[in-house]
């Protein structure tokens, strides 16, 4: 069996998919271009699963006849709760920052960066 698995919204083909069939060996991961092959299965109906974090997880029934299917995964936008960022000042007692905060908010975002260096 064979298929590839777009974005709903936008159609772009999604890497890293789990595909999941049942009476397979196990789940194989869609590649870049959003494709995925299953081996080895008989002609049949089965239920399939496609999984990826941030999309909403599908589950059909397909008929295994050769055929290739195209599946559209829709996002699934999730909240993490208690997540905090934190920043540390490198300017400040004790700091272990390898960057200091200002050199990241000032140097980094406002200007280019500088040209390399030639070694000869």
């Amino acid at each position: 069996m064979t298929g590839y698995i777009v974005d709903a919204r936008f159609g772009r083909p999604l890497e890293g998919v789990a595909v999941d069939i049942d009476g397979s060996r196990g789940e194989v991961i869609t590649n870049a271009r959003g494709v995925f092959v299953i081996h080895g299965l008989e002609t049949g109906p089965r239920q399939l699963t496609a999984s990826q974090l941030a999309y909403l997880t599908v589950t059909l029934g397909v008929e295994h006849q050769g055929t290739q299917l195209l599946i559209r995964l829709a996002p699934d936008p999730f909240v993490l709760d208690g997540l905090a960022a934190t920043s540390i000042d490198s300017n400040a007692a004790g700091s272990r920052s390898p960057i200091p905060s200002r050199f990241w908010m000032q140097e980094t975002w406002l200007r280019p960066p500088p040209p390399m260096c030639a070694t000869s």
